[in-house]
């Protein structure tokens, strides 16, 4: 009896810690432009090694700019993603906003390029990738030059809720040239 308490505690504990740690959402395989009032600045190399594109966008208030991507899980255990901007403040200059999201189901052309319905929660087995598009609309023109390269998403295993920071393929600028000068 002894024994099997222990066994029990001890997957209890392996188990918080596994669902405390998980991070199983990256970028998948695929980006798709960014449009309108932005510019492909090329790509960069960072320090690290790592290949990335750099987009700048010209600064319009209230006009939204349009950019996407496919995420995969890459975890072992599926989730459901439940927000693609769990973390934004309302008073952020930065808004993401209309987030949208590609089929779950279907060939690679399917996925990567059938229609964008809006977001509702979705389910992510492993291995999977699902297309997503936000918009980023500026609040205020007068910013110099602001950066955005990630956001704050949730989603849900084994019933626990979590939250996780993902990284854009790229970096997307904004300024009122769209370049990285004010």
């Amino acid at each position: 009896m002894l024994v099997l308490v222990a066994l029990v505690a001890a997957g209890v504990v392996w188990g918080t810690a596994f669902v405390g740690t998980y991070r199983p959402i990256e970028f998948g395989h695929a980006t798709f432009s960014t449009a309108p009032f932005a510019h492909d600045l090329g790509p960069h190399t960072s320090p690290q090694g790592d290949d990335f594109e750099d987009w700048g966008i010209e600064c319009h208030i209230g006009q939204p700019t349009h950019f996407g991507f496919t995420i995969e899980n890459t975890g072992p255990i599926g989730v459901t993603v439940t927000s693609l901007v769990a973390g934004q403040h309302p008073d952020f200059i930065l808004q993401l906003v209309d987030p949208r999201i590609g089929p779950g189901t279907g060939s690679s052309n399917d996925i990567f390029n059938g229609p964008l319905a809006p977001f509702r929660p979705f389910s992510l087995a492993p291995g999977h990738e699902r297309r997503i598009q936000m918009s980023l609309v500026m609040r205020n023109c007068n910013i110099g030059i602001m950066s955005i390269g990630s956001t704050e998403i949730a989603f849900r295993v084994f019933g626990v809720t979590r939250h996780q920071t993902l990284f854009f393929p790229y970096t997307l600028y904004v300024s009122k040239t769209g370049l990285r000068t004010a």
